[in-house]
């Protein structure tokens, strides 16, 4: 936590899961978080769990923001025989 003490800006990824082709709301949480201050590092489309949680520890991000609109792995919802997508970031990030 002292590295984020020390760092001025808030570092903050923003993830697009799945198949999704669309971004729009991703890139606009993206520039209202840069707009407040903090350092944005957008992803991109269609990334899996690992791609985030890398990308995630190799930018040494204070939060990750997740943007999903693909049916069945839903942030809190383990529709159609899915994990959740919350316990795969987790089970992929080590916690």
């Amino acid at each position: 936590m002292d590295a984020i003490r020390t760092r001025q800006r808030r570092r903050v990824v923003v993830a697009k899961v799945g198949l999704d082709g669309h971004d729009r709301g991703a890139k606009i949480i993206a520039r209202a978080l840069r707009d407040a201050g903090m350092e944005v590092i957008y992803t991109g489309l269609h990334q899996t769990p690992r791609q985030i949680v890398s990308t995630v520890i190799q930018e040494d991000a204070d939060a990750v923001g997740i943007s999903i609109l693909s049916r069945g792995l839903h942030a809190g919802h383990a529709g159609a025989g899915h994990r959740p997508l919350h316990g795969v970031l987790a089970t992929r990030a080590g916690r």
